[in-house]
């Protein structure tokens, strides 16, 4: 019997998205079925988009052995933009210091679109940092391991390993019982989206691209269905189903992909797609994969398993006639690609249980003792795990609407805060108004009353004026005869001093 170590999850519980509905109970199922159960036990999780604070890493610190992160396109900005990590795993450098025990970063990628802004701090320096936190360090495809070497020190640079995502091994370890079928049927998996526009490609181009290829298919016997992956899939091929009727659309996505969702898609034995799962999951329930080339990371993939031909641009207006052509040569040579990507699966199986050995030593345990190196899930032990995703997704759906919900509050008060704030400024701008109108009314009786005294003092003094002046006419002759008589007197009086004058000086 080996040690048992208990791991700590952060992950995605989503019924929205066929490929991270799968993802997180295929990386659980991975750990736990190595050693048949006996090496390790993933005992509880968070969703690893939410921010992470001091009592989650002290309860982490207290319970768990080690922390498993992803998998998943983890490595992006602007699906959980913060500026804890500059990542999805929204911790921050100080909570990254605080927590004691060791990290296992598994099939993680790097997921930059076309022409997307780089990373800002501290993306750099917080990879760097979880590298040397980490007994392993598991990038999903080795594109990704070029792209995030490039942020860190080159003595970090061998710490980051290969290794798959665990949906590329759904037809070995997972308890799927439909065969595919030897037919011309192939999966159109149609998504869009604005980080598209760095490569210059739109929903109406994936369209008119897609639109072109469908009756050339048809053309060639191929029976073509829709296998929309989310529900903006969906939308989009209704958009071109529109335009040719009665289509078959294989919807995956939903609360029971572990068991419907695998079944029906395992029914396409090809598929094209612009999603990166789209690629993945089909190719580990052994279908060939084609794709649109819209990101980086879907020419990452088919490089790993040496089928980097079976990516088209969709901006080449010949895309119809060269992805016709070569997924016709899929077809004509299907036995030899089905056992090519049977024996990629089994090289992908190997490297995961290598990478399990490692992580299981790293943490002290010694593969020889276990009893049995790994044992797939059986149908019950899946549905079990089927059962475990949904309550996960209860939790995580129960989490946002307590956010949604005191973000509503946050803002229902803030409007009333608002609210009452204008409330104030109305009534505080009434009061305003009121005095001005008072004393606009108090000026103009002020002023109609001063008009009127001084109307009234004007036609006093007209009236004093008016007596004066017939007052002086009256007072006229005696005044003028006074005056002159004292003139007279005056200038006697100054001829007599001249005269003194003149004779004394003589």
């Amino acid at each position: 019997m080996g040690t048992v170590f208990k791991l700590f999850h952060f992950d995605i519980a989503t019924e929205n998205n066929f490929g991270d509905t799968l993802l997180f109970p295929a990386v659980k199922h991975m750990f736990e079925a190595y050693g048949a159960g006996e090496a390790f036990d993933i005992y509880d999780s968070r969703p690893l988009r939410e921010n992470v604070g001091p009592a989650l890493v002290k309860y982490i610190n207290r319970t768990a052995d080690a922390v498993v992160v992803g998998g998943g396109g983890l490595f992006l900005s602007d699906t959980n933009p913060n500026r804890e990590s500059g990542w999805q795993w929204r911790i921050s450098l100080d909570m990254l210091e605080q927590l004691e025990v060791p990290l296992i970063v598994f099939a993680v990628g790097y997921n930059r679109f076309y022409g997307q802004p780089d990373f800002e701090p501290p993306f750099s320096e917080h990879v760097a940092r979880t590298i040397e936190k980490s007994v392993f360090f598991g990038l999903r495809n080795h594109g990704s391991i070029e792209k995030v070497a490039e942020y860190v020190p080159d003595e970090l640079k061998s710490r980051i390993t290969y290794q798959p995502c665990p949906t590329t091994l759904s037809k070995s370890v997972l308890p799927i019982d439909v065969e595919q079928p030897d037919a011309k049927r192939i999966g159109l998996q149609l998504s869009t989206s604005r980080r598209y526009a760095g490569h210059g490609v739109g929903p109406d181009m994936v369209i008119e691209r897609a639109g072109q290829l469908l009756p050339r298919l048809e053309g060639a016997g191929w029976d073509v269905v829709f296998t929309p992956f989310t529900n903006p899939d969906q939308r989009l091929s209704a958009r071109l189903g529109e335009q040719f009727k009665s289509r078959e659309m294989v919807q995956v996505y939903g609360d029971d992909v572990l068991t419907r969702g695998l079944r029906d898609l395992a029914d396409v034995p090809f598929l094209l797609g612009c999603r990166g799962h789209a690629q993945m999951i089909p190719f580990g329930l052994g279908a060939l994969p084609f794709s649109f080339d819209v990101h980086p990371k879907l020419g990452y993939f088919l490089s790993d398993i040496g089928r980097p031909e079976w990516r088209h641009d969709p901006k080449d207006p010949a895309f119809a006639e060269s992805i016709l052509a070569t997924i016709e040569d899929g077809w004509e040579n299907r036995e030899a690609n089905r056992t090519h990507i049977a024996d990629k699966q089994a090289d992908f199986l190997d490297i995961t249980l290598d990478n399990l050995d490692v992580i299981y030593s790293e943490l002290g345990g010694d593969p020889s003792t276990l009893e049995s190196r790994f044992a797939p899930y059986d149908a019950q032990a899946w549905n079990m795990a089927r059962s475990r995703f949904l309550l996960e997704v209860q939790r995580e759906n129960s989490i946002h609407r307590q956010q949604t919900f005191a973000e509503n509050a946050r803002k229902t008060e803030a409007e009333l805060k608002t609210a009452l704030r204008n409330c104030r400024t109305a009534a505080d701008d009434r009061q305003i108004l009121e005095a001005t109108v008072l004393r606009e009314q108090v000026s103009a009786g002020t002023m109609q009353r001063e008009k009127t005294r001084i109307e009234e003092k004007t036609k006093q003094l007209e009236q004093e004026n008016r007596a004066l002046r017939e007052q002086l006419q009256q007072q006229g002759s005696s005044t003028a005869s006074t005056r002159l008589r004292r003139v007279r007197r005056n200038v006697g009086r100054t001829v007599d001093n001249v005269m003194k004058r003149g004779q004394s000086d003589s």
